[in-house]
């Protein structure tokens, strides 16, 4: 079966086999990256922390 192609104003995008109105899609895309942590590498082991805490999860040193 042939889908139809979207009218103007009704662009979509694909995901996973999908189709969701590409403004949603960029909506959702937007949240992901607003959620994206920051992460500081620790100077004595190189293990990576979230920013905001205060020791290494790893070594315990300082951040």
């Amino acid at each position: 079966m042939r889908q139809e192609e979207p009218s103007v104003g009704e662009k979509k995008a694909r995901t996973a086999g999908d189709t969701i109105p590409l403004e949603e899609y960029r909506r959702k895309l937007a949240e992901k990256q607003r959620e994206a942590k920051v992460l500081v590498i620790c100077r004595y082991c190189g293990s990576k922390t979230e920013q905001g805490i205060t020791k290494c999860q790893n070594c315990g040193a300082e951040l």
